[in-house]
């Protein structure tokens, strides 16, 4: 098997459609409040009931097709996290999934962005012990193992813009038992 050098980066993730109906799911329900890791500043946070709707599980089946054309293998769905920051609100290094064999899918949701915001997101590769960098570009995304440390810029101050994300993460078939409690279940029982 090849190695993969990760991250792997998509431009149109969804069809202009589907993206639209994304973001339109998007624009009510924040909270301030969340985090990545206990003891990071917080950023706004999205109802996990909300999660469950029918253009969250499209997105995510469009998006695991793609990933299981790259990695050559099959995969279920145990995690979709939400994540919006405005000007300020940094975020940390954290890891996604404590196991090997689990992968997240970060999709760029802010309709409108101009790279001068900031925004960018930011992997570091154990391997080759080296940060690297994607640009916040609308309807892109990123995937990369999810035991992986990796961060989101938050906006600089030109915009007042929120920066929005979400997140995907997924498993190997063999370990979807054992990662099941790092999500919330349902998740995993939609795309199994």
């Amino acid at each position: 098997m090849t190695l993969l050098n990760f991250p792997v980066t998509f431009s149109d993730v969804l069809p202009p459609e589907e993206f639209k109906a994304l973001h339109e799911e998007l624009m009510t329900g924040w909270t301030l409040g969340n985090e990545s890791n206990q003891g990071d500043s917080r950023f706004w946070s999205f109802p996990d009931e909300e999660k469950s709707r029918l253009s969250f599980f499209s997105a995510a089946s469009r998006i695991k097709l793609k990933m299981m054309k790259v990695l050559r293998h099959d995969l279920r769905l145990f995690k979709i996290h939400v994540n919006g920051q405005t000007s300020g609100q940094n975020s940390f290094f954290h890891a996604d999934s404590s196991f090997p064999q689990t992968y997240t899918f970060v999709l760029f949701m802010s309709p409108r962005w101009s790279t001068n915001w900031g925004g960018e997101f930011c992997l570091f590769d154990p391997i080759a012990q080296d940060y690297k960098f994607v640009a916040y570009r609308p309807n892109w995304g990123t995937f990369f193992p999810a035991n992986w440390d990796h961060r989101g810029a938050s906006p600089n101050n030109s915009t007042s813009d929120m920066r929005i994300s979400v997140a995907f993460s997924y498993c190997h078939p063999a370990i979807i038992k054992e990662v099941e409690g790092e999500g919330r279940g349902l998740y995993a029982k939609f795309l199994r």
